[in-house]
């Protein structure tokens, strides 16, 4: 995932949990995003990927400030997006999903 994110997708910001605030407690397996950025990289179908207060509804292509797409994506690999703060976003293994988390480059 942490691939995916830095190579492929050209994020600014990914790194291990562990990393944010170098908490011991934080030794959970996930990673740590910038969802700040407004660069192209940080866009899918012309939409900002990461937009904490896009609440979604109707026909908003965002689901609590994440582009469904993007969202969708996460979900289909075993992974999920928690918001810490509106510029931070954690992506987590959803351990109860039997996939190996890992995204191809065709799926996107």
């Amino acid at each position: 995932m942490m691939r995916w994110l830095l190579e492929d997708l050209k994020f600014l910001h990914a790194r291990p949990y562990e990393d944010f605030g170098g908490y011991e407690m934080n030794s959970v397996e996930g990673i740590w995003v910038a969802a700040e950025y407004d660069d192209p990289q940080y866009h899918m179908d012309g939409y900002r990927i990461f937009d904490y207060y896009q609440f979604g509804g109707g026909e908003s292509p965002y689901d609590l400030g994440v582009l469904m797409k993007f969202k969708d994506l996460l979900k289909k690999y075993g992974w999920y997006l928690d918001w810490n703060d509106p510029g931070t976003a954690m992506l987590f293994p959803d351990f109860d999903n039997e996939l190996d988390h890992k995204l191809n480059p065709e799926d996107y």
